[in-house]
């Protein structure tokens, strides 16, 4: 009985340290290496292309029906889990009830938080930024509830600056060099009928790839020793004696 107490002890102990991410032998024979294989170091330059759907103008478009589009974009991580993006989204042509061949393009600059959940290669992403949308449709009618203003054939063009917030998921493969995403954002803007509100929602979903690699351990241990001086020896500091 006592045995099986010791078997039984001993096992809970190993996964419980499994559990914590590392096992007796490799905590104290391969420590160090193991050290490196964890090492938390995602690309610090990335670009991404991906699919949209969004809502585009709840102006004049109708609301609660999302069109498609394509997005690009590059990612600058200042740390492992913050970076600032540029990007640019274009929709596909499409029609709106009263209105045909419509166009659009917007252009963003959001700092993305790029939260590591756990050991897992899943991350939780938290967006905000501003951003430019370009809008231009042609009316067909009937009607936007105004026959003197709108006629068949007009312009209707709309350019609006957005703040932008949104969140979502992304997986990291080949140690954080490839990563699949997909966000949900909301772009605010003002409107002649109301001072602040929601012009548009869209899905995002794509990959991300890393262009240029960065060891983000090596650098604050080396920002480290910069800061407190390690690399040399401490100055002394005496009075010159007077040789008079």
């Amino acid at each position: 009985m006592h045995q099986l107490k010791l078997i039984l002890t001993s096992f809970s102990l190993i996964t419980a340290m499994n559990l914590m991410g590392q096992t007796p032998v490799q905590g104290v024979a391969t420590g160090k290496s193991n050290s490196k294989e964890n090492a938390y170091n995602p690309p610090v330059l990335s670009a991404h292309a991906g699919y949209t759907y969004s809502l585009i103008n709840n102006r004049y478009e109708t609301r609660g029906v999302f069109k498609s589009g394509i997005g690009v974009g590059v990612l600058w991580r200042t740390a492992p889990w913050f970076g600032i993006e540029g990007s640019f989204g274009r929709q596909f042509r499409h029609q709106a009830f009263s209105l045909d061949d419509i166009q659009s393009w917007n252009a963003e600059v959001n700092g993305f938080f790029l939260m590591k959940l756990g050991e897992t290669n899943l991350h939780f992403d938290l967006l905000f930024g501003g951003g430019y949308t370009d809008w231009k449709g042609y009316y067909i009618g009937p009607n936007l509830n105004d026959n003197y203003h709108y006629y068949i054939g007009k312009l209707l063009n709309d350019r609006f600056l957005t703040g932008n917030i949104g969140w979502g998921f992304s997986y990291g493969f080949m140690k954080q060099k490839l990563m699949a995403f997909g966000n949900f954002r909301l772009r605010f803007a003002s409107d002649p009928k109301v001072v602040f509100g929601i012009i548009d929602a869209q899905y995002t979903f794509g990959i991300r790839y890393g262009l240029k690699a960065k060891n983000w351990d090596r650098s604050r241990k080396s920002d480290a020793k910069r800061k407190t001086n390690s690399g040399g020896r401490p100055r002394v500091y005496k009075w010159v004696k007077d040789r008079n």
